[in-house]
């Protein structure tokens, strides 16, 4: 990823200096090996292909077991959490992966059914929710359904489903280790969430 400088600024973050999770912005999932930290860390921005990308990792990890394993939620906007729970946190529950070596970076931009596959992880593992405070509501209505309105024929979509994973009066779902990432982090190329998971 590249971002544009201004006239006279010099560039302030290119792929070649990008941290790990900035790197591969054009693939939905992907995961990466870190040797040094006998780490896997899986970058999760999408639920289209889930199955089969879930499926090409508990394959890698059979063939390569890690010590730590990072999910990475923080720019998914959601999709299917039910697919979320069979294809992803299912099978990391049977890993048997203990208090220390599951991670779960989440942030402002973990919404909707990404929101809910986070707090799934917090409820059903071993999992250590990091980074910011999540952007969705515990509480409140999911699920778009489409329809036509009659007087102008407009296709419109609302929410219609209504969903308690949380307390109604909770504002948002908050990790266990909170770090937030500043501009200065980001210019510098630098990811305190990650670099926290992967030294905790």
């Amino acid at each position: 990823m590249a971002v544009t400088p201004g006239p006279g600024d010099e560039p302030l973050l290119t792929a070649e200096h990008a941290p790990l999770s900035m790197q591969r912005m054009d693939e939905q999932f992907w995961f990466s090996h870190v040797a040094e930290r006998d780490a896997v860390y899986v970058q999760f921005r999408s639920y289209g292909g889930l199955e089969a990308n879930a499926l090409g990792l508990f394959d890698t990890l059979k063939q390569q077991p890690a010590r730590r394993l990072i999910v990475d939620l923080r720019r998914n906007g959601g999709g299917n959490f039910l697919a979320g729970r069979q294809w992803l946190l299912l099978p990391i529950e049977l890993l048997g992966l203990v208090a220390g070596q599951l991670f779960v970076l989440v942030g402002r931009r973990t919404f909707s059914a990404s929101m809910v596959n986070a707090i799934d992880f917090h409820r059903e593992t071993e999992a250590i929710l990091v980074g910011e405070p999540i952007g969705a509501r515990p509480f409140g209505y999911q699920e778009n359904g489409w329809f036509t309105l009659p007087g102008s024929g407009l296709r419109v979509s609302a929410a219609t489903r209504l969903y308690r994973f949380g307390p109604e009066d909770a504002d948002s779902f908050h990790p266990d280790q909170q770090i937030d990432t500043s501009y200065a982090d980001f210019v510098a190329g630098r990811d305190p969430v990650l670099e926290w998971a992967l030294g905790a």
